[in-house]
């Protein structure tokens, strides 16, 4: 006879134990079920297989992909209702968690179809999850495009999120003790050996570590066919029972309270981001296993948001990236700014040792990503990422040099030199040194000479006018730039001087000589031994050398033009003879002649004075000019230089022993006929007076006179009628 199996089974003791687990409800029978298995199993000795979560043999290393592709599901249809999909969101299939398998061990995992997983399409507002609610939309952590998720995800560190597609592994489903797969191969390389993600669990807390719904992330080396122990992630639902996986803060679900012991609804976390360094195994092929589940009781579900990328795992150092696979790193820096390393995002608390380390970056704080060093030496930059199987350490030799320095000196355009050019002494940190030089007309040729910095070089005789930039690159990279603004040839002034033909002598005829400038848009100052002047032109009156500068008003620039003034007075000598006259009724008067020397340049003449008036007597003529007075008076003789117009005068006496009459002739038509009423004119004689005015009775005057004009075709006669006038009485 077969005893009872479950004889001395404490059946009290297993229900309070079931409860304090937190198995309730429906959950309940299911837990005492698996207690009393238990219990059977251990009285009579009975094994249980216990397979392990790898349902795929390892006897086979398999072919990955050859790159970490679509890890941000931006290139997934939305439905996933394959039954398995391999591209390209990876593998997803799907399993059961349930006795005698658990949340640890996920002996069911996964060789089912997957029928509980959706890909999430969100939109500008954000995915909202029905547990999680509508104070918490969900958004895409990783993409190309930007969305507005980042305001409400302050906690993930990140600048900015991206995308508009993530995974939901598992669902909101109880009593089907699901749990599902997602698998995803490929070729691990410095470009993708950083694997980032970002993870929302949704759980029921209460349950121990290994019945509660469960988070967990498992790596395989496809390449040497093992299990790798680390990296590795997990998180499970919060209890007491289970406080060793990986710190989450949760929500309870439909709020923003944060969840507390006492609290037995759904609870969630927001996107936390957690990151494996793959540096290890570059050039090998890795399997990422990523698995959710609902707890082994049925009673509750757990599901999993998910969201990843592959990138370098780049190390930063003064704006250079140094990616994974470069375990020491040689930092040079320009100049006492220091070096600036940053360390990759997700891979924190970090902490850093070597000389001149304040205390606090010795630390490990997610606050000491960055961190800037002015002293040369060592460092290690130590990231504790979690889930890393060790701390990750990446050696930075820093290595402070000068940094290049240029002190410039431009020669400008000026009035006298139109030639712009740059000069310099250089001072460089590291060598080689390149000295680049560009200007509005491309690259212009330089001399380096020791410490000695000069452009334009080789046939470029000048620096065109413009923005020159001049960058100076040392043997380790430092750079300087300084820009130059080179001005444009300065404006010169240009003109000429002269005066009316061209003359420049001072003669009788051409005094003062005036002198004007060409270009009216100058100012001007004459300068010679007699004084200053300023305008346009002068008046030059005394001879001598003149200096008359034109200035550019808006340039400044000044030309200097020179010029002479000479001086030619030279007035002829004359002789006149004889130098006295007198007239007589019976012999008339006497004749004079005047000989001038400088012929045949000189034309000589008689005039009279009347009043202030001159009044020529005598008939133009070349170096000798006789004159026969009528009248007694004074008589001038002239003679002119024609060359100069100075000339020379003699006066000459004329006297009369008797009364000479003298009197003026007039005519109406000014001594012209012409026909009808003008074929007739008259003469008249007026203001007879005697010279000398002697003692006699008055003169009479007869003047008998008629002039005719013949009108005779092409024909004009004049004729011309001499007055004679008498004195009476001799």
């Amino acid at each position: 006879m077969i005893g009872d199996s479950l004889a001395g089974f404490e059946e009290n003791a297993a229900k309070k134990s079931a409860l304090s687990e937190g198995f309730y409800g429906a959950e309940f029978p299911v837990r005492m079920a698996r207690l009393k298995r238990e219990y059977i199993n251990s009285k009579y000795g009975l094994k249980t297989t216990k397979p392990t979560m790898w349902k795929t043999p390892l006897n086979m290393a398999k072919t990955a992909a050859p790159a970490c592709n679509n890890e941000d599901f931006e290139a997934s249809a939305r439905a996933l209702s394959q039954p398995v999909i391999r591209s390209p969101v990876g593998q997803l299939k799907s399993g059961i968690n349930q006795f005698p398998n658990n949340s640890c061990n996920l002996g069911g995992c996964c060789p089912n179809q997957p029928t509980n997983s959706e890909l999430i399409s969100a939109g500008a507002t954000g995915y909202v999850d029905p547990v999680v609610g509508a104070q918490y939309p969900l958004f895409s952590v990783f993409g190309t495009s930007a969305n507005n998720g980042i305001a409400s995800n302050p906690q993930l560190g990140l600048p900015a999120m991206f995308g508009t597609n993530f995974i939901r592994l598992n669902d909101a489903v109880t009593g089907d003790y699901s749990m599902e797969k997602l698998t995803k191969s490929f070729l691990v390389a410095p470009t993708n050996a950083l694997f980032q993600f970002a993870f929302i669990s949704v759980f029921y807390p209460g349950h121990g570590c290994c019945d509660a719904g469960a988070f967990q992330i498992k790596l395989t080396n496809l390449t040497t066919n093992s299990v790798l122990t680390c990296p590795a992630f997990s998180v499970s639902a919060p209890s007491s029972q289970c406080t060793g996986t990986t710190p989450v803060t949760y929500y309870i679900g439909g709020s923003n309270n944060p969840n507390t012991p006492s609290n037995f609804q759904p609870i969630y976390n927001k996107w936390k981001l957690q990151t494996l360094d793959l540096t290890s195994y570059i050039g090998q092929n890795i399997q990422i296993e990523i698995i959710a589940s609902d707890c082994t009781a049925g009673g509750h579900y757990g599901y999993v948001y998910f969201d990843a990328q592959c990138s370098p795992m780049v190390v930063v150092g003064n704006n250079s990236n140094f990616p994974a696979g470069t375990p020491s790193i040689t930092l040079p820096t320009c100049g006492a700014s220091g070096a600036t390393i940053t360390l990759p995002n997700g891979l924190g608390p970090y902490s850093w040792q070597g000389p001149g380390v304040p205390g606090s970056y010795s630390i490990p704080s997610f606050t000491n990503q960055t961190y800037i060093t002015a002293i040369s030496g060592t460092l290690n930059a130590i990231m504790n990422p979690a889930g890393a199987c060790a701390p990750i350490i990446r050696l930075i030799t820093v290595s402070i040099t000068p940094a290049p320095n240029l002190n410039l000196t431009p020669m400008q355009p000026t009035c006298s030199n139109t030639v712009a050019s740059l000069t310099g002494t250089l001072t460089v940190g590291a060598t080689p040194m390149t000295a680049i030089h560009t200007g509005p007309t491309g690259t212009v040729p330089v001399n380096v000479s020791g410490n000695t910095f000069s452009s334009p070089g080789g046939t470029v005789t000048t620096l065109a006018p413009g923005i020159h930039t001049i960058t100076i690159i040392d043997g380790i990279g430092c750079n300087l730039t300084k820009t130059i603004q080179i001005n444009p040839p300065l404006a010169l002034p240009n003109f000429s001087v002269g005066s009316p033909g061209a003359d420049y002598t001072l003669t009788c005829i051409n005094s003062p000589i005036t002198m004007t400038t060409s270009n009216a848009g100058l100012t001007y100052t004459w300068t010679s031994p007699s004084g200053t002047a300023t305008g346009n032109f002068v008046n030059v009156a005394i001879p001598g050398t003149w200096q008359v500068v034109g200035q550019n008003p808006v340039s400044g620039c000044s030309v200097a033009v020179t010029f002479t003034i000479s001086q030619n007075f030279t007035a002829p000598t004359i002789v006149v003879t004889p130098t006295i006259n007198n007239i007589t009724c019976a012999g008339g008067s006497g004749c004079f002649t005047v000989t001038s020397n400088l012929g045949p340049n000189v034309t000589t003449n008689w005039f009279q004075v009347s009043g202030t008036n001159t009044v020529y007597v005598g008939i133009p003529q070349g170096t000798i000019n006789t004159f026969c007075a009528g009248s007694p008076g004074v008589y001038w003789a002239e003679s002119v230089n024609n060359l100069t117009g100075c000339k020379s005068t003699k006066s000459v006496q004329v006297t009369a022993s008797v009364g000479v009459p003298v009197f003026t002739v007039t005519s109406p038509t000014n001594f012209t006929i012409g026909c009808a009423s003008t074929s007739i004119t008259s003469m008249q004689v007026t203001t007879v007076v005697t010279s000398p005015i002697l003692n006699v009775p008055h003169v009479n005057t007869r003047l008998f006179h008629r002039l005719l004009q013949e009108h005779q075709p092409r024909l004009q006669l004049t004729q011309t009628r001499m007055v004679l006038l008498f004195r009476e009485h001799g």
